[in-house]
């Protein structure tokens, strides 16, 4: 995916349903009938308004019509039904939206499968509709040969075409496309000092990441944000908020307001979780109901973080948000397939091995715990679990115990009490004592609390998804 591409694929990411790669052979959760359209009539056509607001103007943004979504029922997994209904309206935005679902992290073996070509049909509609979107998606299609014959001069074509109405998005397409953009020297190209001239922030954003000095950085970072560009407020305030967090804010706040997925992520963590420094320079900030709203939003534009935040507050029934394991387990299936983070491949596969929230897949669920563990200590006390238990390996104490005892090498002391549990249960009481001694010792106060609380779990203790 190119650095930009474009904002409306980021978001048809974001409302991926569960994908057949490492999911369990379960049926997809349906919808329920409130998050459909036709329980929110009036929502749906401000929907669609914006929607035709957005093919008028040819904006990229999506984000204030996904919101409308949002506002109206609550379920970030609604998207797909309120777009289909516009994309059978006729919608163009409501089209190449359903159709880029299907190009995501495509790969070239797929170019010409036939739901591919049905999608690429579909950009190509809209498209010729000359919504500068589409126009720009199809023309990657051409260049690539995706769903279509490949045919680079017609790409060309088609995308200058796309900029001559002046679209900054479409502009710094072709200029990516045709390789203008490579190194930080490319800046003094005619064509690149015009772009700038004109005002468009995606150069200059892009050009911050090109640059090697932290003077040139800082200044296309700040001519970018000054001009509108969400994602430099955002990695200002990123390089700002260790020497002064009161001003990372400001620029944060920017950030959201040009409604930036990460910024969006890191706004809703403030407002879970703010950190003491923080609420010391710039007041109370805590609201998590507000910072769940934004979490959602941020992960149904592709933002991957919010994707495990929201997993483990569905998870555990958090901040307002009642126990949901299906959401729980879509939320790490989507984030791990798009992203391959290792605490969401083992988040994955601990639901699945246990059947939380989907069907029981013992092979699919240890493949993943094992992948998982080579990089992340919570994985490993999941493996060791995994053998405790017998579930998709066969029941191996010491293997198990070896198992929680590479997580406390890898400084997890709750694999302590993970092990004391575990020799609890095998009325090894010594053995149990010892470890839960250990874990008291690292964990002082704490340590004997959690070991009760979970002995308690109503049908039996289980080493959770996400660490403690």
């Amino acid at each position: 995916m190119q650095a930009i591409h474009l904002f409306s694929a980021l978001i048809a990411a974001g409302m991926l349903c569960t994908p057949a790669t490492h999911a369990a052979p379960a049926k997809k959760a349906p919808a329920t009938q409130q998050a459909f359209p036709a329980a929110h009539e009036a929502h749906y056509k401000q929907f669609k308004r914006q929607l035709q607001g957005l093919t008028k103007n040819n904006s990229f943004d999506l984000s204030l019509a996904l919101f409308t979504i949002l506002k109206a029922t609550n379920d970030e997994f609604s998207i797909e039904q309120w777009m289909q209904r516009a994309a059978d309206e006729g919608e163009p935005a409501a089209m190449l939206f359903m159709a880029q679902k299907h190009l995501i992290m495509l790969p070239k073996e797929k170019y010409r499968a036939p739901e591919v070509r049905t999608a690429v049909t579909k950009i190509k509609k809209a498209s010729d509709a000359k919504y500068v979107p589409a126009m720009v998606e199809y023309s990657r299609c051409l260049k690539e040969g995706i769903g279509a014959f490949k045919n680079e001069a017609a790409a060309e074509k088609l995308l200058i075409q796309a900029c001559s109405g002046g679209s900054f998005e479409a502009r710094f397409a072709w200029l990516l496309q045709t390789e203008r953009m490579n190194t930080y020297e490319d800046m003094q190209r005619p064509e690149i000092q015009a772009e700038i001239k004109r005002g468009n922030h995606y150069v200059l954003q892009h050009m911050s990441i090109l640059a090697k000095e932290n003077k040139a950085i800082l200044q296309l970072l700040n001519q970018a944000a000054l001009k509108g560009n969400g994602r430099a407020y955002y990695e200002l305030s990123e390089l700002t908020k260790q020497v002064d967090i009161a001003k990372s804010y400001q620029q944060l706040t920017s950030a959201v307001r040009f409604r930036n997925p990460d910024a969006l992520y890191r706004m809703a963590m403030y407002m879970i979780a703010p950190p003491p420094t923080l609420e010391i320079n710039v007041g109370p900030v805590l609201n998590p109901q507000a910072g769940v709203i934004m979490l959602k939003m941020a992960s149904i534009m592709g933002q991957i973080d919010s994707r495990a935040e929201l997993s483990r507050i569905y998870y555990e029934g958090k901040h307002g948000q009642s126990k949901d394991y299906t959401k729980a387990y879509r939320h790490a299936t989507i984030g791990a397939m798009l992203s391959g983070a290792p605490a969401l491949l083992a988040a994955q596969g601990q639901m699945l091995l246990n059947g939380i929230g989907t069907q029981q897949d013992l092979e699919t669920g240890i493949k993943l715990i094992k992948t998982a563990s080579r990089q992340y200590t919570h994985a490993k006390s999941l493996l060791g679990y995994a053998y405790f238990k017998g579930l998709g390996v066969t029941k191996n104490i010491s293997t198990a115990t070896m198992h929680f005892e590479d997580a406390v090498a890898h400084k997890d002391p709750v694999a302590l009490i993970y092990l004391a549990l575990m020799f609890d249960a095998e009325n090894q009481a010594s053995k149990s004592q010892y470890y839960l001694e250990h874990a008291e010792s690292k964990l002082p106060g704490k340590a004997k609390i959690i070991f009760k609380n979970l002995k308690a779990t109503p049908g039996g203790w289980q080493v959770p998804p996400f660490p403690l």
